[in-house]
């Protein structure tokens, strides 16, 4: 098969384009005829040697790829052969890379890419994406209505972020060149300040008097001296780029406020934290308002040229996309620049109908009820604050999903869940409620529901019980695709607990309904559950909780199939 790879550390011209023997899947690996793979900063550094990771020579470079399940690939993951997938986290690890006409990929990291997304614009994407993504929501706790700034949001993984951030309830304050913020309004910043400013401390100030929640770096210039004493009471600023940086740290504007500075790199990042940013990627990208700037395709037989020209500094607001010419990049992989999302001079994904925070799932159950999940196991989190060592203090606190497929279109699927006060016709735990306010399913509706939990629900635990209220507020209420709603405290104030609905054709006249919830910092319920609880037992709840959760979603989703198909 074609390949890019290397055969010893070194500069670009160490790349060599040829054929290798095809790979030979291990258990529970995925054969994947690849037709895209994208060129990152962090393929330079593994091919250099600036980034050391297990390599074994021959190594076939790459990270990020688009392609479709062989036709003789083993059975693995509940992938078939033909399905259209993706891959973001390939050449790593021991792992060899993408830029090859096959893979073997481990069935954990490969997902299903929606028929929407053009296979160069979702390679594009998946890197920079999912690193805004991992950015926002597992290492900077983001939630709506949150001040966010995202400095470098003109390059991919900044704009990324603004859409993300835009996307979540956030207010989103940019920080680019002039020349960029008309686009980065048009991803759904608020406001746009030149990174040359003479006082760009001061004009980041004046835009957020009462501080920002969070600040993320994603230009790697990481200016910690202007955004630490910009942060409000408990702030985070998440650095992501930037390896020469020697910045310094303002010590006392730091402690003073319980301000956090805290580094990740995505490579470092845990299997379940990669497939909740490709969920989140590829439902925006399929909606059409997640898109790269600029996408240049190029032949797999270029791959020394890409990367020649991204360490020339090239690639500023373009990604390099390399086609191996199998699949549905034949058509235009011949040929440089086959593929552009061409949107250099300004354009934005399409306008958002309203806000969407980050999938969360089943009934309507304030959080001392909630479900379980775990932190971020590989996420390499160098915090420079007091780092708690607390399972219950990770973020995400819990994050879980499951999907069904139901013999009714989308249409009628999304009426059903979108009607929470029937909720107990399907709940393991919410009997019905009533909408208290707003127009009933519209965004910022209120939601005010009955719940149930019997005295044998992980019984040794200090949960609610018997009847019990709770009131949620809807989030994205997207016709036939998205219902999410949040489930506010007793003080009616936002909490990172959000629960929610995707639904989308299965080509076949049905549909695939997918559920979710996410927690992200525990909420003043979980810390109320685990207060007299030693770790150990914290653990325990934390992962009795999870599978409490897994299967409240499968009973949940039985029956809302049952429902329909039975109507």
């Amino acid at each position: 098969m074609r390949s890019a790879y290397i055969e010893a550390l070194g500069p670009a011209e160490h790349i060599r384009y040829g054929d290798l023997p095809p790979p030979r899947p291990a258990s529970g690996e995925v054969l994947v005829d690849v037709a895209y793979t994208a060129v990152n900063h962090v393929d330079t550094f593994v091919r250099s040697g600036a980034w050391r990771t297990p390599l074994t020579f021959p190594f076939v470079i790459g990270r990020d790829l688009v392609g479709t399940v062989a036709a003789d690939s083993p059975p693995a993951g509940g992938f078939v052969p033909g399905e259209r997938v993706w891959c973001l986290s390939m050449g790593h690890a021991g792992r060899q890379g993408a830029a090859a006409e096959r893979v073997a990929v481990p069935a954990d990291r490969l997902y299903r890419l929606p028929p929407e997304v053009p296979g160069a614009e979702a390679a594009a994407l998946a890197h920079p994406a999912a690193t805004a993504y991992l950015a926002l929501f597992v290492h900077g706790g983001l939630r709506p209505g949150a001040r966010v700034v995202v400095v470098g949001a003109g390059g991919n993984v900044g704009g990324a972020a603004v859409v993300m951030a835009a996307e979540a309830g956030a207010r989103v304050t940019a920080v680019a060149s002039a020349a960029d913020a008309a686009y980065c309004r048009a991803l759904g910043a608020e406001a746009a300040v030149d990174y040359r400013a003479p006082d760009l401390a001061g004009a980041l100030a004046a835009l957020h008097p009462e501080g920002a929640d969070l600040v993320v770096d994603a230009a790697g210039r990481n200016d910690v001296e202007t955004a630490v004493p910009l942060l409000a009471r408990r702030g985070r600023m998440v650095l992501l780029a930037g390896m020469a940086t020697r910045p310094v740290l303002p010590a006392g504007p730091l402690y003073l406020l319980d301000r956090t500075v805290t580094g990740f790199a995505i490579s470092q990042a845990a299997t379940d934290e990669l497939a909740a940013a490709a969920d989140h990627v590829a439902r925006l990208a399929a909606a059409g308002r997640l898109r790269p700037r600029r996408v240049e395709v190029l032949p797999l037989s270029e791959a020394a040229q890409a990367h020649r020209r991204l360490e020339a500094g090239e690639g500023a607001g373009v990604r390099f996309v390399l086609a191996t010419g199998v699949g549905e990049s034949a058509a235009g992989s011949a040929r440089s620049g086959a593929v552009e999302a061409a949107r250099a001079g300004g354009a934005a994904p399409a306008a958002r109908p309203g806000a969407a925070a980050r999938p969360g799932s089943a009934d309507g159950a304030d959080l001392t009820n909630a479900p379980g999940g775990r932190g971020p196991d590989g996420a390499a989190a160098a915090s420079l604050s007091a780092m708690s060592t607390s399972i219950v203090d990770q973020s995400p606190l819990f994050e879980v999903r499951a999907e069904i497929r139901v013999a009714a279109p989308p249409s009628a699927v999304y009426t059903l869940v979108s009607d929470l006060p029937s909720q107990g016709k399907w709940s393991p735990e919410c009997r019905g409620g009533e909408w208290v306010q707003g127009e009933p399913g519209a965004v910022g509706s209120v939601f005010r529901g009955e719940n149930y939990r019997a005295q044998d629900v992980v019984g040794w635990a200090p949960l609610v019980r018997g009847t019990w209220h709770t009131e949620a507020r809807v989030v994205a209420a997207e016709p036939d695709r998205t219902f999410r709603w949040m489930m506010l405290s007793h003080a009616k104030e936002d909490q990172e607990s959000i629960w929610g609905f995707d639904v989308a054709p299965d080509g076949e006249g049905g549909s695939v309904l997918v559920h979710h919830f996410r927690m992200g910092r525990a909420t003043a319920g979980i810390h109320k559950i685990v207060a007299d609880l030693d770790e150990e037992d914290r653990k325990r709840f934390i992962a009795e909780w999870t599978e409490k959760l897994e299967s409240d979603l499968a009973v949940t989703l039985s029956r809302i199939k049952d429902v329909i198909e039975q109507a």
